[in-house]
């Protein structure tokens, strides 16, 4: 009778132990998997000389460190331009680029240059 009680008992832990671990809210109905919601913020690449900018509203801004005067600098013809994902690639409009991106997450974006006829550049961010 115990090992019958005993057997019950730990059918109920497991059962329990499965609905707990496992969850919907992992998964990202994102294009390519990313989660395009991480990407919103201001995000400064490594080296300390660019700075992106991803809004919510497709809007975005590119921004260089003046190695000359300190201040920082749009560097989008239109002040501002505009992004979406195609994939895994973040298209920016304004400057017809295309990065592939290799990891993100809250704290950090890895892309890959992957504009036809250029030299594949990996460059990592973090948020700001």
């Amino acid at each position: 009778m115990k090992l019958k009680n005993l057997f019950g008992i730990l059918m109920m832990l497991s059962l329990c132990a499965g609905f707990v671990s496992c969850s919907d809210d992992d998964e990202e109905d994102n294009a390519g998997g990313i989660n395009q919601s991480l990407l919103i913020g201001s995000w400064l690449r490594m080296d300390g000389n660019q700075k992106w900018v991803f809004e919510a509203d497709g809007k975005f801004e590119w921004w260089w460190n003046n190695e000359y005067s300190g201040e920082w600098e749009l560097d989008c013809d239109d002040d501002r331009s505009t992004w979406h994902m195609e994939g895994d690639v973040i298209v920016l409009y304004g400057d017809d680029e295309y990065y592939q991106i290799q990891e993100l997450t809250q704290e950090k974006l890895v892309v890959k240059d992957v504009e036809e006829g250029k030299d594949p550049d990996i460059d990592t961010y973090y948020r700001m």
